[in-house]
């Protein structure tokens, strides 16, 4: 996987997908936010485990693929 997007961009829609990721779960992956580049667009989509949000923002993809990244640690990087 490899995309470009702008820092704004990311911000918003990481926002979005955070605010249904679990910060507290004996889960790892619902403290994750999983990453999908495809197209011309970047997915990312944050689940506590009842529900979820998923956020689109526009990005130069060079390689589709996707990845979970911990969402703090991501929030962290985008701040």
């Amino acid at each position: 996987m490899k995309a470009t997007v702008t820092r704004k961009d990311l911000a918003a829609a990481l926002s979005i997908a955070a605010s249904a990721s679990s910060v507290r779960s004996s889960h790892p992956v619902l403290q994750a936010i999983r990453l999908q580049a495809e197209g011309s667009a970047l997915n990312l989509m944050g689940c506590d485990g009842e529900m979820w949000a998923t956020a689109d923002c526009p990005a130069n993809v060079e390689a589709d693929g996707a990845v979970c990244v911990q969402q703090k640690l991501l929030s962290e990087i985008v701040a």
